[in-house]
């Protein structure tokens, strides 16, 4: 199998998610990047279903297909019940004021000129706590683009603050799944993981605080149009401070290491409970809010289009995207098209530098081909441990070049698990956000120019 061929289900995919994009915009997840993702995965299994059938095989061949499509979907299981979760957490807050009390607290306590760095700030010190970004996106994420579209900052600057502080906490959290796991790949000790990383990740997140302190400082948002909204939220949704709790507990439970899943069942029935028994609200909408979404009646169509949201079955076409997703990672993997990729790699990885950049290149690629951030981490750290252990390097370099460029970069395709999440979360394209996720280029940039520099890989620092 030519290098050419293997690569060419990628190529397919990446082309057509784009026109994807371009057509149908926001919708484009209603149905047709599922499409391009599946098809993309067909073309990668095509040789080996022709054969099959051509052999009288197909049994067969369908069988251990479905088995390596069921393996991978298990990778996403728990991310897709987060999701929904989200889904009827967003509706709970909303239909209970808690979103819209976070919204209107920010609007009475926070300066506009500083919300883009307050808001990276707090992200960080959120998923630094709690060792997730999707916690943290999930919850306080969700009142922070809010407060942004009250003040009329673009969505995807107010995004890219958000995913920039939740991935530096993530990042250096001892309690982060990721961190974890790629300083238990390279049998290396977390707190020393953390401490090599911490030079490059401190000096990205300064640079980026920096970058959005400068942006912030630029805007001048309209006061009377400000206070008029301001106005209006406030009759609608009386600040309940009591209600603060639920969020509050919900990143503390999350803190003290307890799984996502039965923390946010707890925010979702906290809202649940607020709704009904402080807000008086019928249990019909709740519910309805829960299952299809939160609907505001307000008046005002900036507020109404800002609080409409959430609901589970909002979430089905984003889950149906994960899976076509983890079709098209299981094709390229059962067709052995990441075998041929991975055995280019370590032809060219003939030098402790090359082998770094080799890395960064697996861990970037296996973020596009399997669309799911572990695997990002586990692939790559188990094929190149080998490498880095006969050049006598020094392991800490391998998993810290894992969460420089697995880590950090998921979050940066759409198809990927957690782009997709984040996407979701935030209501908003990936593509949107993109070019505003100042931490994950400039970690990235930093990442490559330190390999560059560097002679003495071996040395423990």
């Amino acid at each position: 199998m030519s290098l050419g061929s293997a690569i060419f289900p990628v190529f397919v995919l990446i082309i057509g998610l784009i026109v994807s994009i371009h057509l149908w915009g926001k919708d484009s997840i209603q149905g047709p990047s599922q499409f391009f993702l599946l098809f993309a995965g067909f073309i990668a299994i095509f040789y080996q279903l022709a054969s099959a059938i051509r052999n009288r095989t197909f049994r067969i061949f369908g069988r251990k297909l479905y088995s390596a499509i069921i393996e991978n979907i298990k990778n996403v299981s728990i991310a897709i019940w987060i999701l929904f979760l989200v889904g009827a957490l967003i509706g709970s807050w909303s239909v209970s004021g808690i979103l819209p009390g976070m919204i209107l607290l920010g609007l009475k306590t926070i300066r506009p000129d500083l919300f883009l760095v307050g808001a990276c700030l707090a992200c960080s010190l959120v998923s630094l706590a709690s060792g997730s970004s999707w916690s943290t996106v999930g919850t306080i994420g969700l009142a922070l683009m809010g407060l942004g579209k009250v003040w009329d900052f673009p969505p995807g600057l107010v995004a890219g603050a958000i995913l920039s502080g939740a991935y530096f906490g993530d990042k250096m959290s001892a309690l982060s799944d990721t961190t974890n796991l790629a300083s238990g790949i390279c049998r290396i000790p977390l707190s020393a993981h953390i401490r090599f990383m911490l030079p490059t990740t401190s000096l990205s997140i300064l640079l980026s605080l920096l970058i959005y302190a400068i942006l912030g400082f630029q805007f001048e948002p309209s006061s009377l149009e400000n206070l008029e909204l301001e106005s209006t939220l406030e009759s609608a949704f009386p600040l309940y401070y009591p209600s603060f709790l639920v969020p509050i507990f919900v990143i503390l439970f999350v803190s003290l290491g307890l799984p996502a899943i039965p923390c946010l069942s707890i925010g979702v029935l906290g809202g649940v409970l607020i709704s009904i028994g402080i807000r008086a609200q019928d249990s019909t909408k709740v519910l309805d809010s829960l299952v299809f979404g939160y609907k505001s009646t307000l008046g005002d169509s900036s507020l109404d289009e800002l609080l409409s949201g959430g609901g589970v079955l909002a979430m089905l076409p984003t889950v149906v995207l994960i899976l076509s997703a983890m079709v098209f990672g299981a094709c390229m993997e059962f067709s052995g098209k990441m075998d041929r990729i991975i055995s280019e790699i370590l032809k060219i990885a003939t030098s402790p530098r090359k082998l770094l950049y080799s890395t960064m290149g697996f861990c970037i690629f296996a973020n596009l081909s399997t669309s799911d951030q572990y695997l990002s981490v586990v692939i790559p750290g188990k094929t190149l441990k080998p490498s880095y252990e006969k050049m006598s390097m020094d392991l800490r370099y391998l998993s810290r070049t894992l969460e420089d460029s697995g880590t950090i970069t998921s979050v940066l395709i759409p198809w990927n698990s957690c782009g997709v999440f984040m996407s979701t979360s935030l209501g908003i394209l990936t593509l949107a956000y993109l070019p505003f996720c100042f931490f994950h280029w400039i970690h990235l940039s930093i990442t490559i120019f330190n390999i560059g520099k560097k002679d003495n890989f071996s040395v423990i620092e």
